[in-house]
């Protein structure tokens, strides 16, 4: 958004996308990020071992491959 009182510049040259990635906690791929997205998958979780300063396990969202996170939120959890 601009700014009040700022001029916008009309760009002529065209932009190409040629690539797209992704490796989420809920996806390993945008295909299936977006879909996970879509469907109300949540990728927070219980960390197995980390705890915060009150000794409460830690919830995370992060992509660990073969770690047994109980989900906390969302479709699935408990």
């Amino acid at each position: 958004m601009a700014a009040a009182g700022s001029r916008v510049q009309r760009m002529d040259e065209s932009v190409f996308i040629c690539a797209l990635g992704a490796a989420t906690p809920i996806g390993r791929d945008p295909w299936s990020s977006a879909a996970a997205v879509r469907g109300g998958i949540s990728g927070f979780g219980e960390h197995p071992y980390l705890v915060d300063r009150a000794g409460e396990p830690m919830c995370v969202a992060a992509a660990l491959m073969g770690w047994p996170l109980r989900v906390t939120s969302g479709p699935g959890s408990a």
